[in-house]
């Protein structure tokens, strides 16, 4: 199961991470998409979530 390898790490859901970026969620997925942006992993069913430690809080806020 992916999540048992983050079990001392903080998840960010969506909303925290377009907080942090100030990108929008179709931006969010298109860097995604494009290997510009870490990806999320499933924390259980269909909930995703980014792994604080993965880098999005870094990603630079649009101008």
């Amino acid at each position: 199961m992916e999540i048992m390898q983050y079990q001392n790490e903080r998840f960010l859901r969506l909303n925290e991470v377009i907080s942090i970026t100030s990108l929008c969620k179709s931006s969010i997925y298109n860097l995604i998409k494009s290997g510009n942006f870490p990806n999320n992993i499933t924390v259980m069913g269909k909930r995703k979530a980014w792994v604080e430690s993965g880098g999005c809080h870094k990603e630079r806020k649009l101008e």
